[in-house]
C-alpha cells in the first residue's frame, strides 16, 4: 500500500503558520484567541461522528490472531480510504503497519508511521498515540536505526504510562529489552524485561510473563549470573507449563536445557529436552542433545547428535552454532584417536570463526558502532572501535592457540599410545617368560615327548627324532631345577628374621617396623626373586613408595588386613590402593585380586 499524500497535512500545517505570522505581529492575548480556536478548528476537522468502515472494523477484530486475514480486509480499502476522514486514514495506515509487523513483513519506510504519529500527537488520543509510536519504533527496529527505534519505543512508554493498555505497553518494554541488549546494555535491558513482565502481570498474559521470564534469564546469563539465570528460566519453563501451549514450553525448553548444560549439569538438561516435541529438528536442540551425551562420556551418541545438527537447512542452524559444533566433533575424534577427522572439523570450525569475525567487524562498525547510544558520547563511540579491533585480536589468538592446543593433544596422545604399545610388549614378554619356566610348560614338554616317541616307534628311525626329544627333556629339568631352587630359596626367605618380624609384627605391641627393615625386607625379596624391585619399575616407572611397600608385602604374602595394619591405613584403602597400581600396570581395570596375583606370580 502507498503512504498517504502529505497534502492531507495542508490544514495542519498552514495553521501552525498562520498560528507563528499572529504571534509576531499581534499581542499576546489575541496569539492565545487564535491558537485555541486553531486548535478547536483542527479537532473538528479531523473528528468524524460515522464509524470507520466494516472492513476495518473485521481488520480491527482479526488482526491479533488472523493478521493475514486482517490484511485482506484492509487491503480492499486501498483505492477507496482516500475520500474518508483524516482520522480513519492515520489510523487505517496505522492498522495496516501492525498487521505487517504482526505477519513478519520487514517494514523499509518510516513515511507513513512518521505522518501517524504526528497526527495524534495533534490530535490527542494517547492510547492510539501509544500505539502509533510503538510502530513507528518497530518501524526504525527492522530499518537497523537503533537509536531512533528506542526514542520512539521510550516516547510510546511516556505517552502509556497512565494507560490500561497492558498488552501494549509489554510489547513497549520487551522491544525497548532487546534494542538494548542488542547493543550489549544488559542492565538497562534487564530494567525494561522487568517492566514488561509487570505489564503483562497486570493484563494476565501467560504467554508474556513466560518470554519476559526468559528474557530476564538471557540478561543474567550475559552478565555471567548463572544462579540467576537458572532461577528465571526455571521460573519461565514452570509459567510455560502451565499456559498448557506446547510451542511455548518447546521454545523455554531449548533454552532452559542450555543453561543446565552451561551449568554441567547434563541430568537436568535431559530431562527438559525430553519434554520437546515439536523441535526435534531444530539445531539448537540436537546440539544440545550432542552437549548431554559428551559431558555423560557417551562419545559416539554425542557424535551422532553433532553431526545431525550439522544437516542443511536445520531450523535454528547460524554460523555460531555451526562453528561450535565442529568444534566439538574436532574434540571427540581427537579423544578417539582420529587426528585427521579431528584436524578437519578443527579447521573448519576456524574457518567458521574467521566468518563470525568477519560479521562481528561488519555489524560492529557497519551497524552497532554506526548506530547513536543515547548514553554514550562521540568519544566512547571510539572507544567502542577499539575495543572491538581488540577483541578480533583475541579471537585471532585464540584460534592460533586452539590450533596448538590441538597438536599438542595429538602430540600426548600419539605418546601415550607408543607407551601402551610398549608396555604391551612388556607384558607380553614377561608372560611368555612366566610360561616357559611354569609347571603348565612342562606338562606340554611331556606330551610332545610322549607323541615323538609314538612317532619315534612308529617309524622306527631312532636318531632322527632323537635330538628333539632329548632337547625337551633338557628343557624339562632345566625347569624343575629352577622350580625347585626357587622352593629353597623361597625356605630361606620364610625362616629369615626380617620375614618373621614382617609376619609378626600387626599381632605384638613390642615389634615397630622402620626405615631399615624395609631395605632389609626389599634386599631379600630382590635376592630372592631375581631383581624383583627393579623389574616392577621396568613395568610402572611412576609407582610410588607406599605402592612399592603393598607389593612386597603382597610378595610375602601377608594378608590384606594386616597390610592396612603395617602401612597404618584402612583395609579398603589398601585394596583402593592395590586397583590403582593394576591400571597403572595394565592401563585398564581390574580388581584387588588381579593384582595380587601379578605380584605373586612376578
Amino acid at each position: 500500500m502507498k503512504s498517504p499524500k502529505r497534502s492531507t497535512f495542508v490544514t495542519i500545517n498552514y495553521g501552525r503558520t498562520r498560528f507563528k505570522q499572529i504571534l509576531l505581529t499581534n499581542n499576546m492575548k489575541n496569539s492565545l484567541l487564535i491558537m485555541f480556536f486553531s486548535v478547536i478548528s483542527i479537532l473538528i476537522s479531523c473528528q468524524s461522528n460515522a464509524p470507520y468502515p466494516e472492513a476495518m472494523q473485521q481488520a480491527e477484530r482479526y488482526i491479533s490472531q488472523y493478521p493475514d486475514s486482517a490484511f485482506h480486509y484492509l487491503d480492499s480499502l486501498h483505492s477507496s480510504i482516500g475520500n474518508e476522514p483524516l482520522e480513519t486514514r492515520m489510523y487505517y495506515g496505522m492498522l495496516v503497519t501492525k498487521a505487517r509487523d504482526k505477519m513478519y513483513i520487514e517494514h523499509t519506510s518510516d513515511s507513513l508511521m512518521k505522518e501517524v504519529v504526528r497526527f495524534y500527537e495533534l490530535y490527542g488520543d494517547d492510547d492510539k498515540l501509544m500505539e502509533a509510536c510503538y510502530y513507528l519504533g518497530s518501524v526504525y527496529r527492522d530499518m537497523k536505526d537503533a537509536p531512533r527505534a528506542i526514542t520512539a519505543f521510550q516516547q510510546a512508554a511516556k505517552v502509556g504510562k497512565n494507560s490500561r493498555r497492558y498488552d501494549i505497553l509489554g510489547r513497549i518494554y520487551g522491544q525497548t529489552g532487546t534494542l538494548f541488549a542488542y547493543q550489549l546494555l544488559y542492565e538497562d535491558a534487564m530494567k525494561s524485561y522487568r517492566n514488561a513482565y509487570t505489564c503483562y502481570l497486570m493484563q494476565k498474559e501467560e504467554a508474556g510473563l513466560v518470554y519476559s521470564l526468559r528474557n530476564q534469564g538471557r540478561m543474567h546469563e550475559s552478565l555471567a549470573r548463572p544462579d540467576s539465570a537458572e532461577y528465571y528460566y526455571k521460573a519461565a519453563y514452570k509459567k510455560a507449563l502451565e499456559t498448557g501451549n506446547q510451542q511455548i514450553v518447546d521454545d523455554i525448553s531449548v533454552e532452559f536445557g542450555k543453561i543446565y548444560l552451561n551449568l554441567g549439569k547434563p541430568d537436568s538438561a535431559k530431562i527438559i529436552f525430553s519434554g520437546v516435541t515439536d523441535l526435534k529438528d531444530d539445531a539448537i536442540y540436537l546440539n544440545g542433545l550432542g552437549m548431554i551425551y559428551q559431558l555423560t562420556s557417551q562419545p559416539d551418541s554425542a557424535r551422532f547428535y553433532f553431526l545431525q545438527a550439522l544437516q542443511e537447512q536445520r531450523p535454528s542452524q547460524s554460523i555460531y552454532l555451526k562453528s561450535a559444533v565442529n568444534k566439538a566433533l574436532a574434540t571427540l575424534e581427537a579423544e578417539k584417536g582420529n587426528y585427521y577427522s579431528a584436524f578437519s572439523y578443527a579447521q573448519e570450525s576456524l574457518k567458521l570463526r574467521d566468518s563470525i569475525k568477519k560479521i562481528t567487524r561488519t555489524e560492529a562498525i557497519g551497524k552497532i558502532n554506526a548506530l547513536y547510544n543515547y548514553r554514550l558520547t562521540e568519544e566512547q563511540n571510539v572507544q567502542l572501535v577499539k575495543e572491538n579491533k581488540t577483541k578480533n585480536r583475541l579471537l585471532i589468538s585464540a584460534a592460533i592457540c586452539m590450533a596448538a592446543i590441538i597438536y599438542s593433544c595429538f602430540r600426548y596422545v600419539k605418546k601415550q599410545k607408543r607407551i601402551a604399545r610398549e608396555q604391551e610388549k612388556r607384558l607380553a614378554d614377561l608372560k611368555n617368560e612366566q610360561y616357559k619356566n611354569s609347571q603348565a610348560h612342562v606338562l606340554e614338554n611331556e606330551k610332545e615327548i610322549s607323541k615323538l616317541e609314538l612317532l619315534q616307534q612308529s617309524e622306527g628311525d631312532e636318531d632322527k627324532l632323537t635330538p628333539q626329544i632329548e632337547l625337551l627333556k633338557a628343557s624339562n629339568q632345566e625347569i624343575q631345577l629352577a622350580q625347585k631352587k626357587k622352593e629353597i630359596v623361597e625356605r630361606i626367605l620364610k625362616k629369615s628374621d626380617i620375614y618373621q618380624l614382617f609376619h609378626q609384627a600387626p599381632y605384638r605391641q613390642d615389634i615397630s617396623v622402620t626405615a631399615a627393615n624395609w631395605v632389609k625386607l626389599q634386599e631379600i625379596i630382590d635376592k630372592t626373586y631375581d631383581g624383583f624391585t627393579k623389574r616392577l619399575y621396568v613395568l610402572c616407572p611412576k609407582i610410588s613408595e607406599h605402592e612399592l611397600y603393598i607389593c612386597y608385602l603382597i610378595k610375602i604374602q601377608i594378608q590384606v588386613k594386616d597390610i592396612a595394619k603395617l602401612l597404618n591405613r584402612s583395609a579398603s584403602a589398601i585394596s583402593n590402593s592395590r586397583v590403582r597400581l593394576y591400571k597403572k600396570i595394565y592401563r585398564e581395570e581390574g580388581n584387588p585380586e588381579m593384582l595380587d596375583k601379578f605380584i605373586i606370580d612376578l
